[in-house]
């Protein structure tokens, strides 16, 4: 309802990946991988982290940062025990919504 487009950056080949980041205006993700993509977004794109509670890593938000990016990141509770990269989690989508009608 937002008008966002669902991509994994992993499907894509890379030089579509920095064309799509590079004209991007508002990206939201996941921590992970895809989301170093973000080196090649204009400055002033904003971004939306989703980050797991177990697992508050600020290396987005380092990118975000040197490229002079809107960087914004909200946590979710996470209480699975392990290799984070394998655990199951949940997001609040009323929170999420939220947090996005106050970003638009």
């Amino acid at each position: 309802s937002f008008g966002f487009v669902t991509l994994v950056p992993s499907y894509l080949a890379f030089t579509f990946q920095i064309g799509l980041f590079k004209s991007a205006r508002f990206v939201v993700g996941a921590h992970g991988a895809g989301l170093t993509n973000l080196a090649f977004c204009a400055p002033g794109t904003t971004v939306l982290e989703l980050v797991q509670s177990n697992f508050p890593i600020m290396l987005i938000n380092r990118i975000a940062q040197e490229r002079g990016l809107r960087y914004h990141a909200e946590c979710f509770k996470c209480e699975a025990d392990g290799d984070v990269h394998q655990q199951e989690w949940m997001i609040d989508i009323e929170r999420l919504e939220a947090k996005l009608r106050s970003m638009l």
